[in-house]
């Protein structure tokens, strides 16, 4: 199949489909494409309790696990790169490889 990609937004207001809805049709033409809601952001909303950088892996892992996405590479934008580089340096046998944009958060 197509290789896998999950696509990751900035902090704030940002989220999935305002991010990245534009390049959706574009890449979807060669790569199987995931863009998630991380906590309190876009359709996760409203989120209750603490979302500390821990459990936030966690709960990356845990997604990327019932999407059964066993290798892939990740594309994030701001926050986004910076949880791509925290989750990558945890999961060096999942992440193939990284596109990032101005990485912080």
């Amino acid at each position: 199949g197509k290789p896998k990609v999950v696509m990751l937004h900035g902090a704030m207001y940002d989220e999935a489909r305002f991010i990245w809805d534009q390049m959706f049709p574009f890449l979807s033409k060669d790569y199987h494409i995931f863009a998630l809601d991380t906590p309190r952001h876009g359709r996760s909303r409203p989120w209750e309790g603490n979302v500390d950088h821990s459990r936030l892996m966690d709960i990356l892992h845990n997604a990327f696990d019932q999407l059964g996405l066993d290798r892939f590479s990740l594309v994030g934008l701001s926050m986004g790169g910076g949880l791509s580089i925290e989750y990558a340096s945890l999961h060096l046998d999942k992440v193939s490889s990284m596109v990032l944009f101005e990485p912080g958060g």
